[in-house]
């Protein structure tokens, strides 16, 4: 059992098998360590993330208490019988190199019952809002508590006729705000809208994503303990259409801000890493690359993640990667050796190795970052204190 480190609060678990990883997943859910607040068993190993590194780093001493246990003492979970059509192009061959008939292969794999070690979707705490303190900005300025609905809009161009006068705020990247049959409406500043208004944020400035908070709250119904939309796997409810009605929540009965919140901060600095649980892939010329070169956003980033384009990052270990669990902020290196930054709609496994980990303050930044931008990186110093 090895421990590789990923980011500041997680860590993969690498093990021997898909057995290993299945029985040590089964054993930390069971156990239950404090501060665990995702759990990601793949084919070799087990993504484990915490709430802080506090409570990752008891992990270590946790483990030593780990035994493993007969395939046969691990907890069943429901028998799922599967309706199958053999049919498929390789049917023959397969048949054939295995010295059977085709009849025969059949009643072999139906007659095996397979037991599921992980998917590509595994449900988790994943937290749906690319920054995170924009999206909190914009419901503390209406009084709403942090975690209340909000409208995350792209790149502007959201046309939102009010239909009931409502307190309304923006955060994230400011925009030019149009109020038709209301009052001027400044960014980060709370605005009361009379019934029948119709604001239009326009392209933003700078950064690429703004925040809309209503007081009350957007109030749609949710998925998995989730308003928001996963893009990648399909869950939540849809993207928002042309004409679709939204309702609001009740009022939380808060105090609401009459300042205009100051503009988040937006570092030039190079974005901070922490070591990925494939920083032993590259050598030392690959890493030294990475935090000394400028990367350039690509037209084809979305939530799931960012694609940088610059030099590419030669590996030392060529060989392929069974896929293992991911990290918000987690930096992927494909074939080309090119990088993709994940977000918040990443999914929860990756077969490309992961090189670093975008600090999570950092995060905000990755998220803003709009198609043409360019980015770097910089390694945080060995012993740099953890959240």
């Amino acid at each position: 059992m090895r421990l590789l480190p990923c980011g500041p609060t997680a860590v993969v678990i690498e093990v021997d098998s898909t057995d290993d990883a299945v029985q040590l997943g089964a054993w930390l859910r069971e156990r239950r360590p404090e501060g665990l607040v995702d759990l990601v068993p793949a084919a070799r190993t087990v993504l484990a993330q915490f709430d802080s590194s506090a409570t990752l780093a008891r992990l270590e001493r946790e483990l030593q208490h780990y035994e493993p246990r007969e395939s046969s003492e691990i907890a069943g979970g429901r028998l799922v019988e599967i309706e199958t059509v053999y049919d498929g192009d390789d049917l023959d061959e397969v048949a054939q190199a295995l010295g059977v008939t085709v009849t025969e292969l059949i009643e072999i794999h139906t007659g095996l019952t397979f037991v599921a070690a992980f998917n590509g979707f595994v449900p988790g705490f994943a937290y749906l809002t690319a920054d995170q303190p924009a999206y909190a900005l914009a419901n503390r300025l209406v009084g709403n508590a942090v975690g209340a609905a909000a409208l995350e809009c792209t790149f502007g161009q959201l046309h939102v006729r009010v239909l009931d006068a409502c307190i309304v705020a923006t955060a994230g990247a400011p925009c030019p705000i149009v109020v038709h049959g209301g009052p001027p409406f400044a960014h980060q500043q709370p605005v009361a809208l009379p019934a029948g208004a119709l604001i239009t944020l326009r392209a933003p400035t700078s950064g690429l994503r703004t925040y809309v908070a209503f007081r009350g709250g957007v109030d749609i119904a949710g998925e998995m303990g989730s308003s928001s939309t996963d893009v990648l796997s399909g869950l939540g409810p849809p993207p928002l259409a042309v004409g679709q009605r939204l309702a609001l929540g009740p009022d939380p009965g808060t105090e609401v801000p009459t300042e205009i919140a100051p503009l988040l901060a937006r570092s030039t600095d190079p974005i901070a890493l922490w070591p990925g649980p494939r920083r032993h892939w590259f050598g030392d010329e690959a890493a030294q690359l990475l935090t000394s070169s400028m990367y350039q956003v690509e037209t084809d980033s979305n939530r799931v993640g960012v694609r940088l384009r610059g030099p590419a990052l030669p590996r030392s270990v060529a060989e392929e990667l069974p896929s293992e669990g991911l990290v918000e902020g987690a930096i992927q290196v494909p074939a080309d050796g090119q990088l993709v930054v994940f977000l918040a709609d990443h999914g929860t496994t990756g077969g490309y190795p992961v090189i670093a980990v975008v600090d999570p303050a950092d995060l905000p930044r990755i998220a803003q970052a709009r198609p043409g931008d360019r980015v770097s990186f910089r390694w945080l110093p060995r012993g740099a204190g953890r959240v």
